[in-house]
């Protein structure tokens, strides 16, 4: 009997990750992600930032399940989340954020004094303006929900202005503002508008105030509609067949946006499209061609229709698939094997059949092949030796057995057992013909007998009572 071990798996998980990481411009800014699960290799663990490039500024270290990524010159841009991400698709990737805060110098004038201040960990309001910010839609009757994000510390204070007017927010049943902050560094005001008319549509300007700055932002309330595309398409990994792409959302539109996937192999023409998963702003293509260009592009779509696709300008090549399976150094040649046994006969059936233990070698020399024999009852195991001397490598535990050819092999078109029935069917018939000739002989001598003198008799055998005398003469 045969025995298949497989190596444990385990899913990979994150067991920590740097906390908010803070330097100061033109630092170096280092994030460590210690990752867990098995296999685990530096292929299975990735960093990624929608919408940044990582190529540009970004290199990564793997050492004893910790990923390191390294910012190199870290500026005012780069601040945000990086996210770590450990798959070794035993089962779903796991993931975690990284807040990257790069401090600020700001410059400000003493009034008592004529000194400057370096304020550092203090950063004045910005305001984020990506199209999925200061943008709503909401038919008449309906709430319509104005988001706007700073980035700021300490805590600003926001305000909202419409037509030159500031909005007395929480004070009436028609403007409503609920606060958060996502990370240490992010904070965002929602200005809720309820029962829309016509005369709500339009622009509205967000002031995020703190002690070091003012920010502004003007944002728009629309009628709900199609999508808008995605902002960017960036490539985020790539394996010999795979590619993961990550995009930064646009306008949904008013309702929730679903994200279509366009790709084809940059030498041809013919597009493969494959359709992201609710509420996911990324997508692993798998199935690819390896060592093959690839161009990529997305569109957005929603109830009241579509956007149109991104052009074609997102691209990238799948590695080289290298086969680390172990090779034998050693030619693997066809061994013939000779099995000799005597069955006893009885009711039951008799039958042979290969056994799938290794072989045994001795020096490389083939020399036994086990069997399995059995007459109407359970399988005994005997060992049959090798009828030639082929030289080859030696089986050792844990590996694959030699690769051979036999009339036992299950290589064989016929197999074991049917080589078998036909021996027991060509040496039954053979029987039986011997069977028959004696049966015929048998049946010969018993209807010719012998005459008195030893001699046989002519013609058919007849009664002789009764037999009649022809002639003219007497008895």
């Amino acid at each position: 009997m045969s025995y298949l071990y497989l190596p444990s798996t385990d899913a990979a998980t994150i067991k920590s990750a740097s906390e908010n990481v803070i330097v100061n411009p033109g630092e170096d800014a280092v994030l460590n992600c210690t990752v867990d699960g098995k296999p685990l290799t530096p292929e299975h663990v990735r960093w990624e930032r929608a919408g940044y490039d990582l190529k540009a500024k970004t290199s990564t270290a793997y050492a004893n399940g910790t990923s390191q990524l390294v910012l190199r010159d870290a500026q005012r841009e780069d601040v945000g989340h990086f996210r770590c991400i450990a798959d070794n698709r035993v089962a779903g990737p796991a993931s975690r954020d990284v807040l990257l805060i790069v401090k600020c110098r700001y410059l400000h004038e003493s009034a008592k004094r004529d000194l400057y201040v370096v304020l550092f960990e203090s950063v004045a309001p910005e305001i984020d303006k990506s199209p999925a910010m200061l943008r709503a839609a909401a038919g008449t009757g309906e709430r319509a929900r104005l988001p706007c994000r700073a980035q700021a510390a300490p805590t600003p204070t926001f305000r909202w202005i419409r037509s030159g007017q500031e909005l007395h927010v929480n004070e009436t049943s028609k403007y409503y503002v609920i606060q958060s902050q996502p990370d240490a560094l992010t904070h965002e005001s929602v200005l809720l508008i309820e029962r829309i008319a016509t005369s709500d549509y339009g622009e509205y300007e967000c002031r995020a105030e703190n002690e070091l700055g003012v920010g502004s932002g003007v944002g728009r309330l629309d009628v709900k509609s199609a999508p808008e595309p995605p902002v960017t398409l960036t490539v985020l990994n790539v394996t010999h067949d795979s590619v993961t792409l990550g995009w930064t959302p646009g306008f949904d539109g008013g309702h929730r946006a679903n994200y279509r996937v366009r790709y084809r192999e940059a030498a041809s023409e013919r597009y493969r499209y494959e359709d992201s998963p609710p509420n996911a702003h990324q997508l692993t293509l798998t199935g690819l061609r390896s060592n093959t260009h690839y161009l990529f592009s997305v569109m957005a779509a929603n109830v009241l229709g579509a956007s149109n696709y991104l052009p074609d300008l997102t691209r990238a090549q799948t590695k080289v698939f290298a086969d680390r399976r172990p090779q034998s150094s050693a030619p693997v040649r066809s061994v013939r094997l000779k099995i000799s046994f005597f069955p006893s006969f009885s009711t039951g059936r008799t039958s042979l059949r290969n056994n799938t233990n290794p072989f045994t070698a001795d020096d490389g020399l083939l020399t036994h092949y086990p069997a399995m024999i059995k007459n109407g009852g359970p399988f005994a195991e005997f060992i049959s030796t090798v009828d030639n001397h082929s030289h080859l490598p030696a089986h050792h535990p844990g590996k694959a057995p030699l690769e051979f050819s036999s009339f036992l092999a299950s290589s064989s078109p016929i197999g074991a057992s049917g080589l078998l029935l036909l021996g027991f069917g060509v040496a039954a018939g053979i029987c039986l013909v011997l069977l028959n000739i004696l049966l015929l002989v048998f049946c010969l001598h018993r209807r010719l007998g012998s005459s008195p003198g030893g001699s046989p008799r002519v013609g058919p055998l007849r009664p002789c009572a009764g037999r009649k005398h022809h002639g003219g003469g007497n008895g």
